[in-house]
């Protein structure tokens, strides 16, 4: 099955394309997923494929294409705000898409913006309490807001919670397991920019004892 040990298909993907310089094996994978989704109507498909639309667009960015990024961005938001029945995972990834899709819009909708992503993931919450990327979203999300409108009071707790849940989760080949290293990555550097020099190192020791590779 194509979504089968779906998560770790992107990542190789994203790799692929980055070493060829070209979008294709990506953009071939998430092809399939598109038909996987009109021709089966199972929600993973609209999951991953929101997914990789992501990556697609971290590797624009990586190409220095803005626009394609923020197109691709926009996609995966579109299609996971077309799902009438979302759920908690859901949810998470349609907050963390939102919030990572301010730096494309006008600083006027930046406020609007945040506030859609955290709402979204504390909906998330509410349906699935020990879901560990809207604790991720929640942290990002406040890792980002500016000091003046209240950000970085909860970042610690939040991302602490994620990488704590992250380690209590059961693999499932056909599930997202996203969140904790990504959790112990902003940690890491909301120490670095808090001038935490001891939290920092004790983080990511941590951190490469969590996730090796």
């Amino acid at each position: 099955s194509l979504l089968y040990g779906i998560e770790q298909t992107i990542d190789r993907k994203f790799v692929s394309s980055l070493a060829r310089g070209q979008v294709q094996p990506l953009a071939e994978l998430i092809t399939q997923l598109e038909q996987g989704r009109q021709q089966t109507g199972q929600p993973l498909y609209r999951y991953w494929e929101a997914y990789a639309l992501f990556w697609q667009a971290i590797y624009h960015m990586q190409q220095e294409d803005n626009k394609a990024a923020e197109k691709a961005t926009d996609a995966a938001i579109d299609l996971l705000k077309q799902n009438n029945k979302k759920t908690a995972e859901d949810y998470a990834l349609l907050g963390f898409l939102q919030g990572f899709s301010i730096p494309f819009k006008a600083s006027l909708r930046a406020t609007f913006i945040s506030a859609q992503a955290s709402k979204n993931a504390r909906i998330a919450l509410e349906m699935q309490p020990d879901n560990a990327r809207a604790y991720y979203v929640l942290g990002n999300n406040d890792y980002y807001t500016p000091a003046q409108f209240g950000g970085g009071e909860k970042v610690e707790e939040y991302l602490r919670k994620a990488i704590e849940l992250a380690a209590t989760q059961t693999p499932n080949p056909y599930l997202p397991a996203w969140g904790g290293e990504q959790a112990y990555e902003m940690l890491i550097r909301f120490y670095e920019r808090e001038g935490e020099a001891q939290k920092m190192e004790q983080t990511l020791a941590a951190a490469l004892r969590a996730y090796p590779d």
